[in-house]
């Protein structure tokens, strides 16, 4: 089950989605990223400048407990990152924007949308 999380950094839709799959608050995981793994707060309120696929897979991984695969999926505007867990049958993708890209988590046929409360 994935519970929605609410991004609280402009910036911060990655480490959103990441508490999501991880049952985790996104202050938590916020945390873990500015204390364990050196994440740049400054990238977390600049517009556009969130985390990269290669972030999230380390926070993941850095939290411990999940069967991942990243690839690359195409869109008609470009190619795209995906990680997820096929155990748990969770994804975190990433979508284009008109301002860059943004990711949201897919599971069970729903998008849970950091961006958007509850939703």
């Amino acid at each position: 089950m994935i519970n929605h999380v609410t991004q609280e950094d402009r910036s911060g839709c990655g480490l959103a989605c990441v508490a999501m799959v991880a049952g985790m608050t996104y202050r938590q995981v916020r945390k873990i990223w500015l204390n364990c793994l050196l994440g740049d707060e400054g990238k977390l309120d600049t517009f556009g400048s969130g985390t990269t696929a290669g972030d999230l897979v380390n926070l993941l991984g850095h939290i411990g407990g999940f069967t991942m695969t990243v690839g690359r999926k195409n869109y008609h505007d470009g190619q795209w990152w995906s990680i997820a867990d096929e155990v748990a049958e969770w994804r975190i993708a990433e979508v284009p924007t008109k301002w860059g890209s943004h990711w949201v988590v897919k599971f069970q046929g729903k998008t849970f949308d950091p961006a958007q409360e509850g939703k």
